[in-house]
Order: C-alpha cells, then structure tokens, then sequence
C-alpha cells in the first residue's frame, strides 16, 4: 500500500499529473519504452531477467474496467521471442484520505514458453516484486 498526494491522484485513473510533482513518472524496472497510443492503451518495451531466463518484451499495456476515481485494472502483454509470452496485469484502488489518496493493487502473471519451465511461483513472486517497486518509486517520486 501506498499513499500518494491527492492532487496526483487526478480525476481519471491513470491520470496522474494534478501537479508538477506527478510529471515525472517513474517507470518499472527494465521499461525502455513507454508510448500512448490511445486513450487507454500503450505500446510498451521492457527488458526483464526471471530467474535465469532474461529477455526483452515488446507489447501493449491497457487501462481497463476504469471506474474514477476508486479504480482500474492495468492489463499488459507481450513477446519476449525464445523466452516466450507473458501476460498480466494489477487491479488498482484508490481510496481517498486526508493526506492523499491510498493506492493498493493485486498483481497477477501468466507465462508460456521457456519461461513457463521456471515454474508459476518464480513468475508470480517476480511480477509482485516488480509492481511493488513500481508503486514506491511512484510513491516516492511524488
């Protein structure tokens, strides 16, 4: 869990940019590219290391199931070549306070290909590791 300043939270999810503290967002770790291609959608590169599996994936990250400003999925899914496919996403609530707007998620990951031998619980406790950095590099870049 999180909190971050109410004017970052905005109106819409995804909208974070209240004031000139929410304009630099920060990116998860191994995200080289981040380009919006549409409302609710970006095209997304990320180079990311699985246990001994690395590999860069090219795919799209869509903001879904938007309900302002208490909620939204983060849904994303790419290729990563001879590493194989992976596919997940983060079910986001928002919950105002008095010193901000309290973020909390639910993170969950699917994987096929070479990375689908290291088995589920590798996969899932990296994409929980992976969310938790993203939202406290948020949270403290805010």
């Amino acid at each position: 869990m999180h909190t971050v300043p109410r004017a970052c939270a905005g109106n819409e999810p995804g909208d974070w940019r209240g004031d000139d503290r929410c304009q630099g967002r920060p990116q998860s770790a191994g995200c080289e590219e981040l380009e919006r291609i549409d409302d609710q959608g970006f095209r997304a590169v990320a180079k990311m290391k699985v246990g001994p599996v690395s590999a860069r994936f090219k795919g799209r990250v869509t903001l879904t199931d938007l309900d302002p400003p208490r909620s939204y999925n983060i849904v994303g899914e790419g290729e990563g070549g001879v590493a194989g496919f992976a596919k997940g996403g983060a079910k986001v609530n928002l919950l105002e306070r008095d010193d901000g707007t309290l973020l909390t998620y639910q993170v969950e990951a699917q994987i096929g290909g070479k990375l689908a031998q290291l088995g589920q619980r590798l996969v899932n406790g990296t994409a929980k590791k992976l969310a938790d950095e993203f939202f406290a590099n948020f949270a403290r870049a805010l």
